[in-house]
């Protein structure tokens, strides 16, 4: 009998720690999420911090759904107008299924990149109603 007390009160005590655990980093999320002052790549380092906390406890669907969600936020935030590789420049980058528009640091014309499963992008160049390739305009 006293074995069983313990053996509830450890399972108890187990899942109250995993409860507060999950509420404290929703917490952080929130916060962070609401802090305008911190940089996006200092955003980016803290969600790497949060991402190894939650592995001493298993995260809820919440916490997971809005760190995937705030991940997404700031990884597209973060590669906006950013260098990608020598000769192409992000100008909005997809996550997921979306496509990752790019253009040509040379000629400007833009590209659209497909997101597939084994990593491999296909370019496809925009185009104006007429017909000619799009280009990027850097003064927007």
């Amino acid at each position: 009998m006293i074995l069983f007390i313990i053996i509830i009160t450890c399972v108890l005590l187990v899942l109250g720690a995993h409860i507060i655990s999950n509420r404290i980093v929703y917490k952080k999320l929130c916060q962070l999420e609401e802090n305008e002052e911190i940089s996006i790549e200092a955003k980016l380092n803290r969600m790497k911090i949060y991402a190894i906390g939650m592995l001493s406890t298993p995260p809820s669907y919440k916490i997971l759904k809005k760190y995937d969600d705030l991940l997404c936020k700031y990884r597209k935030q973060a590669s906006i107008n950013k260098p990608w590789g020598e000769f192409f420049t992000i100008i909005s980058y997809g996550a997921d299924n979306e496509p990752t528009v790019v253009y040509d640091n040379a000629t400007l014309v833009m590209y659209v990149v497909s997101n597939t499963k084994d990593e491999n992008g296909f370019f496809t160049m925009l185009v104006n109603s007429d017909g000619s390739p799009r280009t990027y305009d850097k003064n927007l």
